[in-house]
């Protein structure tokens, strides 16, 4: 059960991503900047327990994919750049698996700036 608003954006993702070949190379091929990235990205967010988990479960069976979830235990550094690297290896995992790389509770990384007391 999903909101109206909520439920029609994720069908514009899947339209976008189960028909970007064609969009990219039929349709409008000088629109789709082939420089830039025809991934798709999708921001969940609200309080535990609104089905942000399960919305990413269900649209990665939908698109018959696997699912690379980031363990921030593993991602976060101590060293400098140490994030940066762990990061890109999710991103090439994801890419190498052609699959969706989820970031579950990625609050915990990618905070505001407002608050510039934090790393």
């Amino acid at each position: 059960v999903l909101h109206p608003e909520t439920k029609k954006a994720l069908d514009l993702a899947l339209i976008k991503m189960e028909f970007k070949n064609i969009l990219q190379k039929d349709w409008a091929p000088s629109v789709m900047n082939k420089k830039v990235s025809n991934n798709c990205c999708l921001n969940f967010y609200g309080p535990p327990g609104t089905g942000k988990t399960v919305s990413v479960k269900a649209l990665a069976s939908i698109l018959q994919k696997p699912i690379v979830q980031v363990d921030f235990s593993e991602l976060l550094s101590k060293w400098v750049g140490g994030t940066g690297k762990n990061i890109k290896k999710y991103f090439d995992k994801a890419k190498e698996l052609d699959a969706i790389l989820f970031f579950d509770e990625a609050d915990t990384l990618l905070h505001s700036r407002a608050n510039a007391g934090s790393g």
